[in-house]
């Protein structure tokens, strides 16, 4: 009973992507949702596109726009958030230089910030990763109903995570105290304060990559009319798709 209360059946990913995209636009702009209104709220718009896609014009439009406007962000690398986020208006100057300039910058010193405890974590993230892949295999092989198994993913990637992570700490622990010829006995400080540095870094991590997404619509509206134009049109889908799902 718990599982199919988060489980919202679809007959493919691209259309669990739909109506993932039409619940956003459907959302009222700043509101936050409880985890199981978001998942009611997919789960009405797969019945209802299970249910009318065929028979009504009106929703079979909205799913073929929804499925083109969403091909677009995937050739151009974008995500509907960052589309949303986009500060451009038509006739409008692109971005000045000194403000492209200033954002890759922060992005480039976020990076150098954070690639010690990318690389002290690369065999946690290798671990954990292969681990949760072959289950996600096994779960697939065993299930009629998933689509693509991301939470067991996600499941197997934080058990297996729980296990790793102290353990690797502990051996990073070891490694400082020996180099810094330190007392064995200040070994539990260490690791503490590997735990510390470690929490303010993927912090960083989580700040870069809001940057990164933030910088790359700007890069490549000044680089590019013809790609600004693209994100413009963008905008605009968007906003029409989003009148429609609300007229419906």
């Amino acid at each position: 009973a718990l599982m199919r209360s988060v489980t919202v059946t679809v007959p493919s990913y691209d259309t669990l992507r739909t109506i993932r995209l039409a619940r956003r636009l459907y959302q009222p702009e700043h509101v936050r949702l409880p985890a199981s209104q978001y998942v009611e709220l997919e789960r009405r718009f797969a019945l209802g596109f299970a249910k009318f896609a065929a028979s009504n014009d009106d929703v079979a439009r909205l799913v073929d726009a929804s499925r083109l406007y969403l091909g677009k962000l995937r050739v151009l690398g974008l995500s509907d958030s960052q589309v949303d986020a986009l500060r451009l208006e038509r006739g409008a100057a692109p971005p000045s230089k000194r403000t492209l300039a200033a954002r890759v910058a922060y992005v480039l010193a976020l990076a150098t910030l954070a690639l010690p405890v990318l690389a002290l974590n690369a065999p946690l993230a290798a671990v954990t990763k292969l681990y949760a892949l072959r289950q996600q295999r096994a779960a697939l092989a065993a299930s009629a109903v998933k689509v693509k198994a991301m939470d067991v993913v996600a499941s197997f990637k934080c058990i297996s995570a729980l296990v790793v992570f102290p353990a690797m700490y502990w051996v990073y622990a070891a490694a400082a105290t020996h180099y810094v010829g330190a007392p064995w006995r200040a070994l539990p400080l260490v690791y503490a304060a590997l735990m510390v540095a470690n929490y303010w870094a993927l912090s960083l991590v989580d700040e870069l990559g809001a940057a990164y997404k933030t910088t790359l619509p700007l890069i490549w509206a000044m680089v590019s009319s013809d790609m600004r134009n693209e994100m413009l049109q963008l905008r605009a889908d968007r906003e029409q798709l989003r009148a429609t799902v609300r007229a419906l």
